[in-house]
């Protein structure tokens, strides 16, 4: 037993897969989730049918109403100013049977936003027939 070694085998260790954790996928994933929720929009979808201005036979024998929808929100019809609220009465006291045609224009640098809640707002009121014009150049 002299000049003998003794050398130390241990039996290999069972090699283990590597664990793969899925806390950092959750973590991203709910990033995401929160920042589309964030982002997207929640405005209240509505169809408003408006006039082609297309060369049909109409058998509506009122003349269009022109209103300017200006940059601060309210409507020249004619000489007037008025108020988006006002403008269905102001038409139904001038057109005791029925609501005439009424076309949109919005003055140059008014957002198309603001032109649509006008148009809605008048859909509202009772104005079934509504256009909307292109705007005069700058």
């Amino acid at each position: 037993m002299a000049g003998e070694s003794f050398t130390l085998q241990l039996p290999d260790a069972p090699r283990r897969g590597v664990r793969i954790s899925l806390t950092p996928l959750i973590d991203v994933v709910f990033i995401l989730l929160v920042f589309f929720m964030l982002a997207s929009s929640y405005i209240d979808w509505r169809v408003i049918s408006l006039g082609t201005g297309g060369s049909g036979t109409s058998n509506n024998t009122l003349s269009a109403v022109q209103l300017v929808l200006q940059g601060d929100g309210r409507l020249r019809y004619g000489d007037s100013v008025l108020d988006t609220a006002d403008v269905a009465a102001r038409l139904r006291s001038e057109h005791a049977d029925e609501l005439p045609p009424v076309v949109l224009q919005p003055a140059p640098g008014v957002d198309l936003q603001s032109a649509v809640a006008v148009l809605d707002r008048l859909a509202s009121d009772g104005v079934t027939q509504l256009s909307l014009s292109r705007g005069a150049g700058p």
